[in-house]
């Protein structure tokens, strides 16, 4: 095996060793929102029959999800 070789494997097993994570850097601003426990999930929103009827204005509202104040743009569940 070549000194490359080697190195590479080297490498490797250090950073395995010691946990690295190449995305840690990445995750680190991305804000974190915790679980509340009394969150009440309701019942399942099944968006297929809004959208096969064409109520897709129905469908974005119903899914509409409030992330306030951790995250300001909108977002949708499904």
């Amino acid at each position: 095996m070549s000194v490359w070789q080697h190195l590479f494997i080297f490498i490797c097993l250090i950073n395995s060793a010691y946990g690295f994570n190449s995305l840690g850097c990445f995750q680190a601003n991305i804000p974190q929102t915790s679980s509340q426990t009394n969150d009440d999930p309701a019942q399942p929103l099944f968006l297929s029959p809004y959208i096969e009827s064409g109520q897709i204005d129905q469908a974005r509202n119903l899914s509409r999800v409030n992330l306030q104040p951790d995250y300001s743009y909108p977002s949708y569940s499904g």
